[in-house]
């Protein structure tokens, strides 16, 4: 738009050569264009919020306690083809109340899948439905009993999907405060070609009941399950989970295994070409995976701060043993994710989301890139003025 409005701005301007004609009709379809390229963003964003909307809708609509089954365990493999596809190939052991009047049992799962394999009990389930992110599964399938769900998926998790009880919220944040909230995050995953970050919050695996409501804890029981899955990646890649890794021989690609007894209400996988450093303290693994070219940072701490982190940590642990409290698990992380992943979730609080079970995300615009020796180096320099 604006070359059109050049060229016609040029029509007032004397010329040895007049060219008047020429510049009125390449300004009038330079302006044309630049409307059109516009008018096409503005319709695919309303399409986009219109879409989310109806998602809202369907969810909400759909909500009723009564048809959300208990998962007790999900096990399983899941491949991850960074930036192209994501596999699943899950088992989830649940129980369903069956004295309930409901005409079909509900779980989300992220609408960019297509679903390829779906039984339960074994018995293959044809007549189920799955639009708009809500897996509809009739109730004759299940009985009282633990059962089996086995569900097969393949498909590019669609990230939009995601914390749909802020929807209405963020829509009312205008002006100013729009770029103070672009600055918490915009990407709800990450799914890039050398990075993938999979938050439960996008619902990539699949959860019980619809993504609506899911604080309204006086209304739906939260729902925690054990797991036990091997994760596939690209080799040289490393993943961070809610479980200490094991490491599976395959020549083609890296595999992991997560298995975590203690019960979940969720969990988070992180992957890339990480760097890492581990250490133990009252049996329990101690993990930071970072990006190599921010490894300054971290290296720092590789010599003798080490041992007093791990002096502290030991601390920590028995401090809380002996108030009767006791970390659940065998392992915790503290691994880098790029400064675009949103750092709030839904609900009514927005809380944090960077802490899913046995992990801590940071930020790579917080201690990934900040040079710890020189603040720790300049707090000392302080300290000997402060005592002359």
């Amino acid at each position: 738009m604006s070359i059109g409005m050049l060229l016609w701005a040029s029509n007032f301007v004397a010329r040895v050569v007049p060219s008047r004609t020429w510049n009125l009709i390449v300004g009038s379809l330079s302006f044309c264009f630049g409307l059109l390229v516009i008018g096409t963003l503005i319709g695919a964003q309303m399409l986009e919020n219109n879409r989310i909307n109806h998602w809202v809708d369907v969810h909400d609509e759909h909500f009723d306690p009564r048809a959300f089954p208990d998962v007790h365990e999900v096990r399983g493999s899941v491949a991850i083809n960074p930036r192209r596809t994501l596999t699943l190939n899950l088992k989830l052991d649940v129980t369903v109340d069956i004295d309930q009047d409901v005409e079909f049992i509900l779980f989300s799962l992220n609408p960019g899948y297509d679903i390829s394999n779906l039984a339960v009990a074994g018995k293959q389930v044809i007549d189920h439905k799955f639009e708009h992110g809500l897996q509809k599964i009739p109730q004759h399938y299940f009985n009282s009993d633990l059962i089996e769900l086995e569900i097969t998926a393949k498909g590019l998790p669609n990230i939009r999907f995601a914390y749909l009880d802020t929807v209405d919220t963020l829509a009312k944040v205008v002006g100013p405060d729009v770029r103070q909230l672009r600055q918490l995050g915009t990407e709800n995953a990450i799914f890039h070609s050398n990075f993938v970050v999979l938050t439960p919050g996008i619902k990539w695996y699949p959860t019980s009941g619809t993504a609506t409501n899911e604080n309204a804890w006086e209304l739906r029981k939260r729902d925690f399950f054990t797991l036990n899955i091997d994760v596939s990646v690209p080799q040289k890649w490393l993943v961070a989970g809610p479980a200490k890794r094991q490491v599976l021989d395959d020549d083609n690609q890296a595999n992991y295994r997560f298995q975590q007894s203690s019960p979940l209400p969720e969990f988070a996988l992180v992957s890339s070409k990480f760097k890492s450093v581990t250490i133990e303290a009252e049996g329990i693994s101690f993990e930071c995976l970072y990006a190599k070219k921010h490894r300054r940072p971290f290296e720092w701490f590789s010599g003798n701060p080490a041992e007093q982190i791990q002096e502290i940590i030991t601390g920590n642990l028995n401090s809380l043993k002996y108030m009767g409290l006791e970390y659940p698990f065998g392992s915790y992380a503290l691994v880098e994710v790029p400064s675009t992943l949103r750092v709030f979730g839904g609900g009514f609080e927005m809380d944090t989301v960077m802490h899913p079970p046995g992990l801590t995300m940071i930020r790579e615009s917080t201690l990934p890139t900040t040079r710890v020796d020189m603040i720790v180096e300049g707090t000392r320099e302080e300290i000997m003025d402060n005592s002359t």
